[in-house]
């Protein structure tokens, strides 16, 4: 959070909103913004720091972290809410250790991340938590599949190759009796 965004927001006064309506919108938005992700990770890290246990707490914290990182305002909100603190994967590992059939099973990933795949500004997001996602569930042919969408999205095409293989590798059902060619050849065109 830029410290000084929010001091020049504040001090805005309403003569100064006629005059620059766009820019004191987008400013309120941002505003908005920042303090609703300051506000997500506080609470999830009380949350944390109380149920330490609990596998929506701790997944909370993570997602909220995977959202923050996405823009230096949140990276900056993170240091300022929570300073030193484990990386997202550690909140999801411990919330799988608390409950491998709860929040954090593979469809969650899987939910979420064919949400973000649909908006280009949560790409980055998406990455992050579909990899987190096959870090706990790594024999998860969906999960490669997914990621691999992302990664064709991305244009990284020979990536998301590898990871439609691995899909196929684990899962030939992924493929609807196609072979593991014509897989790989459907799934790259229609991404």
């Amino acid at each position: 959070v830029d410290p000084h965004m929010r001091s020049r927001l504040a001090m805005r006064g309403p003569q100064s909103v006629g005059a620059e309506r766009r820019g004191a919108g987008r400013d309120a938005a941002e505003l908005q913004r920042v303090q609703q992700g300051d506000s997500a990770l506080s609470s999830s890290k009380l949350g944390v720091d109380l149920y330490p246990n609990s596998d929506e707490v701790l997944f909370n914290l993570g997602y909220f972290l995977i959202m923050a990182e996405q823009t230096e305002a949140g990276r900056a909100a993170i240091r300022l809410r929570l300073g030193q603190h484990e990386k997202p994967l550690v909140y999801f590992r411990r919330a799988y250790e608390a409950n491998p059939n709860g929040v954090m099973a593979a469809g969650t990933f899987l939910d979420l991340g064919r949400r973000w795949l649909r908006r280009p500004e949560m790409l980055g997001a998406a990455r992050d938590f579909i990899n987190a996602g096959l870090d706990l569930h790594p024999k998860n042919a969906s999960l490669h599949e997914l990621l691999g969408d992302l990664m064709l999205k991305q244009g990284q095409k020979d990536t998301a190759i590898e990871n439609y293989r691995k899909a196929y590798q684990l899962d030939p059902k992924v493929a609807k009796g196609a072979s593991l060619e014509e897989y790989v050849a459907a799934r790259t065109k229609v991404n």
